[in-house]
């Protein structure tokens, strides 16, 4: 018997540990879990820095995002306003288009009757008749490419709508060299 307690005892001194040993193993474990703590610490302050860097950004893109929004409507409305104040500038024009256009036949039509009367006035005929078609004419005047008669200068009688007599006065001038003949309504009975 006394064999298997030595090699019980043999056993036991392989697996004994002396102070020191464990010391040593406590120490190495803290050291190790101490490690672990310090990699944690790291992990959690990274992952913190992370997530405020991505808070950051995310309200960064969001107040990109809503001054984009902002300007885009002011731009939307802006452009709608142009398009309406075009519309109105197109409509007002094409109204002046059209009013020029027939101010310009009025003055051509005009224009072709003062020719046709103004050889005959020059020549001493149906000159009142003339001289109320100048006053009827949008500038009151008449160019003519010579001197005209000074005879035909002072005042003329033509009847009126109303079966009344209106009396005009001619007067000729030189502007910018040209010749031309002004037609006022002095008296209207």
């Amino acid at each position: 018997m006394p064999t298997e307690k030595s090699s019980s005892s043999s056993t036991r001194s392989s697996w004994t540990y002396t102070q020191n040993d464990v010391d040593t193993l406590r120490e190495q474990i803290e050291q190790n879990e101490a490690g672990k703590r310090r990699w944690l610490l790291l992990l959690l302050l990274l992952t913190a820095a992370a997530l405020v860097g991505a808070l950051i950004l995310l309200s960064t893109s969001y107040a990109l995002y809503s001054s984009s929004e902002a300007e885009k409507t002011r731009l939307t409305n802006e452009n709608a306003a142009l398009k309406t104040q075009l519309a109105k500038t197109e409509k007002d024009l094409n109204v002046y288009s059209e009013k020029e256009k027939q101010q310009n036949e009025a003055v051509a039509k005009a224009r072709e009757s003062i020719d046709k009367m103004l050889s005959s006035a020059l020549g001493g005929s149906n000159v009142s008749a003339f001289a109320r078609l100048v006053y009827e004419s949008p500038n009151r005047c008449v160019e003519v490419d010579k001197i005209p008669p000074s005879s035909l200068f002072h005042n003329w009688k033509a009847q009126n709508e109303t079966g009344g007599t209106d009396v005009y006065t001619l007067v000729g001038g030189k502007i910018k060299d040209k010749w031309v003949i002004y037609s006022n309504l002095i008296a209207r009975p």
